[in-house]
């Protein structure tokens, strides 16, 4: 399943799908809406790094998804991320080209991120 998280409340709704659709909840889906924006600085909040809040709340993010997954490891094949990187996301320049994103499990520097090790030490 192909998902762009914004809230928590996506887990409820992914535990949900699981419960009343198990079939669907194999099945992978993508769904992307887009358009062109004009660059503005205002859209490009985080060029120079992530604030240490935030950066928590996506391992928070991720760590809720992965306990998910962990607790459902009988029903789920495999994970896909889509890139190794934030250097080569494709969500850099997307939604809007010069846009600076964030969302994968390595920096730019291809280091481990500290979820990493929480997903490592989860499945110990």
């Amino acid at each position: 399943m192909y998902k762009i998280i914004y809230s928590p409340k996506a887990i409820e709704d992914l535990q949900k799908l699981r419960r009343s659709e198990p079939a669907a909840y194999k099945k992978a889906e993508k769904f992307a809406v887009e358009t062109n924006y004009e660059y503005q600085e205002k859209m490009n909040p985080y060029k120079n790094g992530l604030p240490d809040d935030k950066a928590e709340e996506i391992r928070q993010r991720y760590l809720d998804f992965f306990k998910i997954y962990y607790k459902h490891r009988d029903k789920i094949s495999r994970i896909n991320l889509w890139g190794i990187s934030d250097k080569n996301s494709w969500l850099n320049d997307w939604l809007i080209k010069g846009r600076t994103n964030y969302p994968l499990l390595f920096d730019r520097n291809y280091q481990p991120k500290p979820v990493v090790e929480d997903i490592i030490n989860l499945y110990k």
